[in-house]
């Protein structure tokens, strides 16, 4: 089966992606897929990335993947790869240079209401992977609310289980107010 990719609104290009199950597998095609764009596919310029440069993009992807964030690609004209790495409303681009540097730009906000937070050119894995695990880590803690034994689910050792008005997925680390010998449990109604 054929897929087509638009790059932009006036060039097109095809590939044949092989057992692609979900998203994961999609989102890894068409980064490797990159190779086969034409040269000359922006406007009569613009070239395909380098297998460097892929597999330096299948290695963010990766540490985006293992925190949980959506991934969007782009090629760049000139050989590269921006990977958009979200969660909610916060935004990190990393651009995989064509000579394998990284640039990265962390942005808050979604369509004309954002803020550039940082912008930074010549940074490593490291970097991105902290920054990755910062994002995640600011979305978690400000989405959590103040717990009380009134708004818990709660399992005692002798499994009775009470269930507030308001049934909320909490992490240990926020339990601080739970009397001990109480575990969390995690149920929808």
């Amino acid at each position: 089966m054929e897929s087509v990719i638009n790059i932009n609104s006036y060039t097109n290009f095809t590939f044949s992606p092989s057992n692609i199950h979900s998203q994961d597998d999609l989102t890894k095609t068409s980064i490797k897929n990159l190779a086969k764009i034409p040269v000359g596919w922006d406007y009569g310029s613009g070239y395909p990335p380098s297998k460097f440069v892929i597999s330096k993009a299948l290695q963010v992807y990766s540490l985006g993947k293992i925190l949980s964030f959506q991934v969007e690609v782009k090629p760049e004209t000139e050989g590269g790869i921006i990977l958009t790495l979200y969660k909610k409303d916060e935004f990190l681009d990393v651009i995989i240079n064509n000579d394998l540097s990284f640039d990265m730009v962390h942005e808050k906000g979604i369509g004309t209401e954002f803020k550039t937070l940082l912008e930074q050119e010549n940074v490593d894995l490291s970097n991105i992977s902290n920054k990755l695990k910062q994002i995640k880590k600011s979305i978690e803690c400000t989405s959590l609310e103040h717990y009380t034994l009134e708004n818990i689910v709660l399992k005692r050792d002798d499994s009775e289980v009470i269930v507030s008005k308001n049934t909320v997925k909490v992490s240990l680390y926020s339990m601080q107010n739970v009397q001990q010998g109480y575990q969390v449990v995690y149920v929808s109604i």
